[in-house]
């Protein structure tokens, strides 16, 4: 089973006040962390997918 602790260094801002209603979600890190190394060789698309996957997977879930 893939260790996924390395989420927890993720440090996600959500900012509400888009003119459409929606939100957008701000991401920092340490990019020298060690055990961010995976997510900082991904390209910004791929770092956006993660994301948008662990949403829908959470919001799937949460309906069950």
């Amino acid at each position: 089973m893939l260790n996924k602790s390395w989420i927890e260094k993720l440090q996600l801002t959500v900012m509400e006040d888009n003119p459409d209603g929606g939100c957008d979600i701000h991401i920092e890190w340490d990019a020298t962390d060690p055990d961010l190394a995976l997510w900082t060789s991904w390209g910004e698309e791929e770092q956006k997918q993660f994301i948008l996957d662990a949403l829908t997977n959470a919001l799937s879930n949460h309906d069950n």
